[in-house]
């Protein structure tokens, strides 16, 4: 069992999404990975939370599409240092936007996944759903590779 962590700001939108469809795609393809997303800064995504609840309206249509909604977390984790501790993968979902907040946790006994998939302020939801959909098939085809 591998467990992976995704990565975002508000643990809203982004890594909701990666977290639940990897988790399917995992389970579709007998990976075995664990998953798991947080947030470097939840509570950026309050305003959010307040008006939608935990998850994303996006993610959770999109989910639905590939009906894995069982998949979903609900709440809204902070990054901890114990969560990357026990992770064995760490995906930043954005490099760029995120590379700040590294200075704050110890990464080295990590695989870390370098994705850059903007935010709804950046991206149409379409673009970045697709693009995390893109990136989420190829870590699990990653995965498959190394398992066969």
């Amino acid at each position: 069992m591998k467990n992976v962590l995704f990565l975002c700001t508000g643990n809203f939108y982004r890594s909701k999404f990666a977290e639940a469809y990897t988790q399917y795609l995992s389970d579709m393809m007998d990976l075995g990975l664990n998953c798991y997303s947080a947030g470097f800064e939840v509570g950026k995504a309050d305003y959010a939370i307040e008006k939608y609840g935990c998850i994303s309206p996006f993610t959770r249509d999109r989910i639905r599409m590939y009906n894995a909604e069982k998949y979903l977390s609900e709440g809204n984790q902070q990054l901890t240092q114990e969560l990357i501790d026990k992770s064995d993968y760490v995906v930043i979902i954005d490099v760029d936007e995120h590379m700040v907040y590294f200075k704050d946790y110890n990464f080295v006994n990590v695989i870390i996944e370098e994705w850059r998939i903007k935010d709804i302020f950046d991206w149409a939801p379409k673009i970045t759903l697709d693009h995390l959909v893109i990136n989420c098939q190829n870590f699990a085809n990653g995965m498959w590779q190394n398992d066969v």
